[in-house]
């Protein structure tokens, strides 16, 4: 038995390094903020050391996060494996706004946060706390590369940070023993070890396939077809737009808050999702949007991209992948917004139907079978991103108050990473009856994104009256100064 321990990356997650440039790091971004509440010290600020014992006290739990990529020789393979060197200093950051912090502050400090590429010789994570929030309050901006988001299958960081209990006691945590990592040989004959391999895995594929109630040939032409028709979506050129151009090294980040319930009221008044909700939302903002930049949004065909999981809980063969992305038209053409409503409802009911989802998979599976020295000569050209206008993530979270050693988590705000030529990404996220968005967008491209933000809620509250739901008046609960 070898001595030393490693990990190949999959397709998905190798997919990740290679779409990544200086300019638009592949990493996802997070501000939540707390009631500073027990965490507080004498001088106004926050226990940064209660944080990082509670963080080490994680760790365990979350190998990828003591980890860091090593190439295999040649192949020009990731694999992961324990850093030797790990220190949490270095991941765990300590900063502060200039007072009075207002959220504004917090949100350029964000902004800088994000767009900074992460250190691929350590671990791809860090978290920011950040004290000085007026009201008695602190953040933490966190970031995650893509690649150890989906590779990690144990949690995520900043989820199990928080509890339901806000008298969780704080225990010492355990030292961490790295494993001993492979020499340069020893990961150029696992690699060619695994490529000896592929005839049996393929032979075991097949085996799979033939079972399937389709058999054989029916499988194999079903997945020809999802094939077809991802890249069939995929070939198709990108309209230009005014949120569309080349991403620079400099972002804005802003946010906006809605009511989950109030939400929930026009899915059931119009019999539709709340992924429906919020993307008849997004059409109605980028329409809105477009008119005021003198853009005819009749004259644009917008394209946007939204996760759906893949992975089937009994599934055998491996998917290189967790999720793939739905891609569908936006009717911002349409100056309803029932309208837009119908239109978007019908087009994710024809997606929850179709090949595209499958289609992903099969060609994720292809790629972890190509050798990895020809993925990565190929690089962007066999792993650019999909021509979408827009990207929009919906997670859902916990709806109950969760709290950090005893502080109470008030808001968090994702932001989806910008790829190339796409300025604008936004992030949905549920959380104790509220709904979080997240604008991550170019400084160049969208100077104004604060009208962007401010034509998102236009377009949920035209939405809603048009769906005969009464809003009622709720404070914002990152904006409650207790």
């Amino acid at each position: 038995m070898p001595d030393y321990t490693f990990e190949r990356l999959s397709a998905a997650d190798h997919r990740f390094l290679l779409l990544e440039q200086p300019d638009t790091p592949m990493q996802v971004t997070g501000v939540t903020i707390y009631q500073a509440g027990p965490l507080q010290n004498a001088a106004g600020g926050v226990d940064i050391g209660a944080i990082k014992r509670r963080i080490a006290q994680l760790l365990p739990r979350l190998p990828r996060y003591r980890q860091r990529i090593r190439w295999v020789p040649v192949e020009r393979q990731p694999v992961w494996v324990d850093d030797a060197h790990f220190n949490l200093d270095y991941h765990v950051r300590h900063t502060s706004l200039p007072l009075p912090g207002s959220l504004e502050e917090l949100k350029r400090k964000a902004a800088r946060i994000m767009v900074q590429p992460l250190d691929r010789s350590k671990p791809l994570w860090e978290a920011w706390v950040v004290e000085g929030l007026e009201g008695d309050r602190f953040a933490v901006v966190h970031k995650i590369h893509h690649a150890l988001a989906s590779g990690e299958r144990g949690g995520d960081l900043i989820q199990m940070l928080t509890a339901p209990d806000p008298g969780e006691e704080l225990e010492d945590p355990r030292p961490f023993l790295p494993r001993p990592e492979p020499g340069r040989m020893e990961l150029l004959r696992s690699e060619w070890r695994r490529r000896l391999s592929l005839p049996t895995q393929v032979r075991d594929a097949v085996r799979w396939l033939r079972d399937q109630p389709g058999g054989l040939r029916g499988e194999l032409s079903e997945r020809a077809r999802a094939v077809a028709e991802l890249l069939g979506v995929g070939s198709e050129d990108l309209t230009a737009t005014p949120i569309n151009g080349d991403v620079g090294p400099h972002r804005r980040f802003d946010w906006l808050e809605t009511d989950l319930e109030h939400v929930k009221a026009v899915r059931r008044a119009l019999g539709c999702s709340v992924n429906d909700v919020i993307l008849a939302t997004v059409a109605g903002a980028v329409r809105a949007f477009f008119l005021y930049r003198h853009t005819s949004p009749e004259s644009v065909d917008f394209r946007v991209s939204a996760p759906v999981s893949l992975q089937d809980v009994d599934e055998e063969l491996p998917t290189g992948g967790r999720i793939s992305p739905w891609i569908l038209p936006l009717p911002i053409g349409e100056d309803s917004p029932l309208e837009r409503l119908d239109a978007i409802s019908a087009a994710t009911t024809r997606l929850r139907e179709s090949r595209q989802p499958l289609g992903a998979e099969v060609l994720s599976a292809a790629v972890e079978w190509t050798p990895s020295l020809l993925l990565s000569l190929a690089g962007r050209a066999l792993a650019r991103p999909m021509p979408v206008n827009l990207v929009v993530t919906n997670v859902p979270g916990p709806q109950q108050p969760v709290y950090l050693l005893g502080c109470e988590m008030l808001a968090g705000y994702g932001a989806a990473p910008l790829m190339a030529h796409t300025g604008l990404g936004i992030s949905v996220t549920s959380y104790n009856g509220r709904l979080f968005w997240g604008f991550n967008a170019d400084r160049d491209l969208l100077p104004d994104l604060a009208r962007f933000t401010a034509a998102t809620a236009a377009a949920f509250e035209e939405l809603a009256r048009a769906a005969g739901v009464e809003l009622k008046e709720r404070p914002p609960a990152a904006f409650e100064v207790r």
